[in-house]
């Protein structure tokens, strides 16, 4: 009769337990204590498509929910890349270190035509600039040959301010559809064509690489003023042609 009631008490403790790690909502787990705890970006994002560039900088800065990739950083968030933690001085523009969460294509592209697409969604506080889509150089270091964000009046600009199409700000908390379709003139130049809800915004054309380019998006920024989240919901790239 003991054993039985002890069967009996290790079945009822079995599905107490797979009652309470069920009962988790997403983007959490069951720990040891049977409390549901955020899920680390480190374990969300291992069996992503797009990998953590240049490290995390916290548990806060990047986690996946479903389709969404989210984004946040705070004040001071100093970014891992090499460059991040340096200053820059011209006689513009002066800042101390750069904010960074992002994440990378695996692929590197160098023909083809091809569309990156993601419905964005940004709200928090202001910076002086930040990017939202980059396309980097896979053969050197230094400047991208494109990308694309806003500035501290939350206005789209491209990474030289040249190929503007039309001048539209960003509205917080409200999401827009971003593409950009990229192709490759010759192995070396990169044209992108940028659009927010089906509207062409800006074009960069005949942009000079060495090797090709792989696609970064997340938060990149300088001089930010507080907390800035960005979602970036169903982020894939398919090829045109």
């Amino acid at each position: 009769m003991k054993q039985l009631s002890e069967f009996f008490l290790a079945i009822l403790l079995l599905t107490f337990t797979a009652v309470s790690w069920a009962a988790c909502p997403e983007g959490t787990k069951n720990n040891y204590k049977g409390e549901c705890v955020p899920v680390a970006a480190s374990e969300t994002a291992g069996d992503s498509k797009w990998p953590i560039s240049c490290g995390l900088v916290d548990e806060e800065a990047y986690r996946v929910e479903g389709s969404k990739h989210i984004f946040k950083l705070d004040n001071g968030d100093i970014g891992r890349c090499s460059t991040d933690s340096k200053g820059y001085k011209d006689a513009y523009l002066e800042f101390d270190h750069s904010e960074r969460q992002e994440v990378k294509s695996k692929k590197v592209y160098n023909k083809g035509q091809y569309k990156f697409s993601a419905l964005v969604t940004i709200s928090g506080a202001s910076q002086w600039r930040s990017t939202i889509l980059q396309f980097h150089d896979s053969g050197k270091k230094g400047p991208p040959p494109s990308w694309f964000g806003f500035d501290g009046d939350w206005w789209f600009r491209t990474s030289d301010k040249r190929g503007m199409k039309k001048n539209l700000r960003i509205t917080l908390g409200q999401p827009f559809q971003l593409e950009a379709i990229f192709w490759f003139p010759n192995e070396k130049t990169l044209s992108v064509d940028y659009f927010i809800d089906g509207e062409l915004i800006a074009q960069h054309h005949n942009r000079k690489m060495n090797k090709g380019s792989y696609v970064k998006f997340g938060i990149y920024r300088v001089l930010s003023e507080g907390t800035t989240t960005f979602i970036y919901d169903n982020p894939v790239i398919e090829k045109l042609d």
